[in-house]
């Protein structure tokens, strides 16, 4: 269910003028994919933790998928659902984009699913 431009979303993307790369700790790799990779890392200020997906921008133009990862952006700046991780920040640098997101231990449900085939009731 998508909420029309929630107002405490909109204002945290407009304060975010300042986070970089260098307002985070970062940990150890928990994700690679074809397009980006996650790393677990903690914001130097709040010590919060989150999960970073870092995608070169180099690959995405070269696999002509610059407007797939707009819309994946766009998509999480405007959705508030609690079945879908939240977008915290996003930020680039002149090789880089960042997506700062809720971490969820676990993994992917997807990767779950591909391994058990089927969930029981109480899973």
């Amino acid at each position: 269910m998508m909420k029309s431009n929630s107002p405490d979303k909109l204002d945290r993307f407009k304060k975010q003028e300042n986070i970089t790369i260098d307002s985070f700790y970062l940990h150890t790799v928990i994700g690679k994919g074809s397009y980006a990779k996650v790393v677990l890392v903690k914001k130097k200020d709040t010590g919060d933790i989150f999960a970073m997906k870092i995608l070169k921008k180099k690959h995405i133009e070269r696999r002509k998928q610059e407007e797939h990862v707009l819309t994946e952006r766009n998509v999480l700046v405007g959705i508030d659902h609690p079945f879908i991780i939240n977008l915290f920040y996003s930020f680039q640098n002149e090789r880089k984009l960042f997506f700062v997101l809720e971490y969820c231990p676990g993994g992917e449900l997807f990767n779950l699913l591909q391994k058990r085939k089927q969930f029981t009731e109480e899973q």
